[in-house]
């Protein structure tokens, strides 16, 4: 009995060095990053702009790593594998800032200046079905005394073409567009680049 235990210990043993080894020696699934790409070309100027995103929020939910993937009308599912590549919060001000400046064709400043403007995203994600979401809203402040500051709430959806995290963030990305687009028009100005529309 004493060598027959003995035994069967070492082949357990035996085992679960073998199943570590394996489990070490296995590679870690790639982790993928993501982000907005900002158009190539941004006006710059030797004058302080005079038009400025001076803030962008975003919910609790979108504050982390992951890409937030919607699986029903209620569950959210974060990617285990497909990241931000920084914080999506920053991501959005940069190609924002970037993206207007483009339609504009005017640099475009962070700091309050003569006209700022206020974005609050409360949904952007992708769904499981194909489909990118964006549920924001934007005021507009002149530095004018008698100026009213003037708000405006958007619901938008896109189409992502092909499929994986890729392509929704390429819908994401093009739902950012049409914002900015707007944003461009209550400013009172016609996009100085249509063709990105």
């Amino acid at each position: 009995m004493f060598h027959i235990s003995l035994l069967s210990r070492s082949l357990l043993v035996s085992t679960i060095v073998a199943c570590a080894l394996g489990c070490a020696s296995a590679p870690a699934p790639e982790q993928r990053l993501y982000w907005f790409n900002s158009p190539a070309a941004v006006p710059t100027g030797t004058q302080p702009p005079e038009l400025s995103i001076v803030s962008v929020s975003v919910p609790a939910y979108l504050r982390r790593r992951e890409i937030m993937l919607q699986l029903d009308d209620h569950e959210l599912r974060p990617a285990r594998h497909h990241h931000w590549a920084e914080p999506l919060q920053v991501n959005i001000h940069s190609y924002l800032a970037a993206r207007l400046a483009s339609d504009l064709a005017t640099p475009i400043g962070r700091e309050a200046t003569t006209t700022n403007v206020k974005v609050e995203i409360n949904q952007l994600h992708s769904h499981l079905q194909g489909r990118a979401t964006l549920s924001a809203s934007y005021q507009i402040q002149s530095s004018r005394e008698d100026a009213a500051p003037f708000y405006r709430h958007i619901q938008l959806e896109a189409e992502q073409e092909g499929q994986g995290y890729a392509p929704a963030v390429a819908a994401q990305q093009a739902l950012l567009d049409s914002m900015s687009r707007m944003i461009a028009a209550d400013l009172g100005a016609e996009p100085a680049n249509p063709a990105a529309q």
